[in-house]
């Protein structure tokens, strides 16, 4: 059985450094987009756990909500129909939004954060 536990984690360790490789192979626009998908999509799962209620009363991240939805309103020009909730129209409109226009905002390695293409450092 330690043999086995022994074996597994090994090829979770072999997986993990594997992957790492990947992306170190990738172009440095590909990173970039990377990123910038990354960054969107961490917002997305963070409102559909908010829209399916996975979050007890007490654990409620309001806070992160405000600044998320402020955040795709900035980005976007949609604004959510409700400041301290979303819905699932919210979301897939973001979605959609993204969908389009993801190509359109690059990671700014000097500031650590997404900008447009056409904004001027």
């Amino acid at each position: 059985m330690k043999y086995f536990i022994c074996v597994i984690t090994l090829f979770l360790c072999l997986a993990c450094v594997e992957n790492k490789d990947q992306l170190n192979d990738l172009s440095l626009e590909d990173a970039n987009q990377y990123k910038v998908d990354s960054f969107f999509n961490d917002y997305f799962v963070f409102l559909d756990s908010v829209e399916s209620n996975q979050f007890a009363e007490s654990d409620f991240p309001s806070d992160r909500l405000r600044a998320v939805l402020l955040e795709l309103d900035f980005f976007s020009c949609i604004k959510s129909k409700n400041d301290t909730s979303v819905d699932s129209l919210d979301i897939n409109r973001w979605r959609n939004w993204y969908k389009e226009n993801g190509h359109t905002f690059v990671w700014d390695t000097t500031y650590n954060g997404i900008r447009l293409i056409s904004d001027s450092i």
